[in-house]
């Protein structure tokens, strides 16, 4: 009995030398503190800079727009077509694995919406 109460505190000692040695304390996560920071403004403009001149949103503008209406009524239309060929399975068992599949699916349908309304104000600005 005595062994055994030695063992577990022999364990739990390495236990909690190795929790220290792999999460040490004072550490932040990502964080140097010699990295310089004052230039990571100017390289994201400057990419941002690149992404728009490859997109050549001037010359193609219309194009784009029409593209993020396009899937944005598309989008709605299948979200229309989901509810109305699911909807007898829905409101059966809402709760149902394979049901909450599918209002996952319709879901994220709307979120993809919002992506593409957000696409379209960026563009706008642009």
């Amino acid at each position: 009995m005595i062994i055994n109460n030695k063992l577990y505190i022999l364990l739990g000692i390495l236990l909690f030398f190795c929790v220290v040695y792999m999460y040490p304390l004072n550490k932040i996560e990502g964080f140097n503190p010699n990295m310089n920071r004052t230039g990571i403004p100017t390289l994201i403009d400057d990419n941002t800079t690149t992404l728009i001149d490859n997109l050549l949103i001037s010359k193609y503008r219309t194009t784009y727009e029409e593209i993020l209406i396009n899937l944005h009524n598309q989008t709605g239309l299948a979200i229309l077509n989901e509810i109305v060929n699911n909807s007898e399975k829905i409101s059966k068992n809402p709760t149902n694995k394979d049901t909450l599949e599918i209002i996952s699916n319709i879901n994220e349908l709307e979120k993809f919406k919002t992506t593409l309304n957000e696409t379209m104000e960026i563009l706008d600005k642009n």
